[in-house]
């Protein structure tokens, strides 16, 4: 019963939803290190694991998008190409957005733990982190858009009602 409930587009649906959520919590990570790494004096060892956790974890929805993509590539993309090319293009956008998001976070937390004792680090970490935050806010709110529009089930609803003879 449940390899069936998790076939096909209702599998895809749910998938897509985690990776929405798991995104906005992210975001939500990734704001952390920015606040915490704006505090005056070294950085605690509190930011550091919030700087930490936020790298690794930004990389769930992006590896949960990744493996969405081949069936949005054949089930959705094709007809967002035909039918709604504005959207196809935000979606391709909201992809750069979230895989620069996964590395300036990355990047963000290596700087920390190799520098971030002293100021110029923590400035380079900090900055890192809002760039990547950024980046995920562009990619959550393009992603928003184009849920609302594509879906495997889209190219059926875009085509409008079908008649039968």
């Amino acid at each position: 019963m449940v390899s069936t409930l998790l076939d096909g587009a209702f599998a895809y649906a749910l998938l897509a939803r985690m990776h929405g959520l798991f995104g906005f919590l992210g975001l939500a990570l990734l704001l952390h290190p920015v606040v915490g790494l704006g505090r005056p004096g070294r950085p605690t060892r509190g930011a550091r694991w919030a700087a930490g956790l936020a790298a690794a974890l930004i990389s769930g929805p992006v590896l949960l998008g990744w493996s969405l993509y081949p069936t949005y590539r054949q089930a959705v993309k094709p007809g967002l190409l035909r039918d709604a090319l504005p959207v196809a293009l935000a979606f391709e956008t909201k992809e750069h957005l979230g895989a620069m998001c996964l590395a300036l976070a990355l990047g963000g937390a290596a700087v920390l733990f190799a520098a971030g004792a002293g100021p110029v680090g923590r400035r380079a970490a900090r900055a890192l982190f809002a760039a990547a935050f950024a980046c995920g806010l562009g990619a959550g709110a393009l992603g928003l858009g184009v849920a609302a529009v594509a879906h495997p089930g889209w190219a059926r609803i875009s085509a409008g009602p079908t008649t039968r003879r």
